[in-house]
């Protein structure tokens, strides 16, 4: 069996990161009460 590759893994543990920090967000795209204010001023 061929071992996985090391972007192979960076790639999953990326995705990963990206799954487990979403959990919990409001809404479709999360964006904090800060930053929120500058993009509806901007």
């Amino acid at each position: 069996m061929r071992a996985i590759s090391c972007w192979t893994r960076l790639a999953l543990l990326v995705c990963v990161l990206m799954a487990v920090t979403g959990c919990g967000q409001k809404g479709d795209l999360y964006l904090p009460e800060g930053q929120t204010n500058l993009i509806a001023a901007g």
